[in-house]
């Protein structure tokens, strides 16, 4: 649920896409979002590489796949890394946003693009600027949608009080001392009150206190 500072995990090759990762970063940096970047915001841990990244793809708020030229690192000799990444976040029905690039990709990056492409629309790219400015637009939309849905929700509310029932009519009296007196007087110690289905009783103390007492 997006509420204060999204966290939104950038997803893709590195080293050929420097410029472009410095793009998403600064667009989510635009956003009020915080970027999960394995370069820029991740901190050392003590777990190995892929499970690193991938707890962290699942702590996200948004998962933000960049699809380059390189199908990229295969850390058990299957998937790459980007795509472990990637199966993680829709696994955990985690929003995916996907920028696809006009650049020329390997044979293991195109079949990755058509699985993709399957089940996202994707925005298509041809340079870093672009897709920060595409990127950019995207997660506005999705951050603001997400918020209007927690904002807007209805949800019941439930109670471990005793039931009450209240009279049709309140009234409320404002007396002096001297009329203090007077009922005290006139009323008896308790007198019972009865408004439509409801019951109540009214003691009257020499303190010049009114209690009202509900059956």
């Amino acid at each position: 649920m997006i509420i204060t500072q999204p966290k939104i995990f950038i997803s893709s090759t590195v080293l050929d896409l420097t410029n472009e990762r410095a793009a998403a970063y600064n667009a989510v940096n635009k956003v009020g979002g915080f970027p999960i970047m394995s370069e820029k915001t991740m901190e050392a841990q003590s777990i190995d590489l892929l499970t690193a990244f991938l707890s962290k793809a699942m702590e996200s708020d948004i998962y933000v796949l960049i699809l380059g030229s390189r199908y990229g690192w295969q850390p058990e000799g299957k998937e790459s890394i980007t795509e472990l990444e990637y199966q993680t976040a829709r696994n955990q029905n985690i929003p995916v946003l996907v920028i696809n690039t006009t650049y020329p990709k390997d044979a293991l990056q195109k079949k990755f693009e058509g699985r993709v492409e399957a089940n996202y629309f994707r925005k298509t790219v041809s340079d870093a600027f672009e897709l920060g400015t595409e990127l950019e637009k995207a997660l506005k939309t999705k951050i603001d949608k997400k918020q209007d849905q927690y904002f807007n929700r209805t949800e019941p509310v439930y109670s471990n009080l005793v039931k009450i029932q209240f009279p049709s009519h309140l009234f409320i009296a404002y007396l002096e001392k001297d009329t203090l007196e007077m009922l005290y007087h006139c009323l008896t110690a308790e007198n019972e009150l009865k408004t439509g289905k409801a019951q109540a009783k009214i003691s009257l103390t020499k303190d010049q206190k009114i209690t009202l007492h509900h059956d």
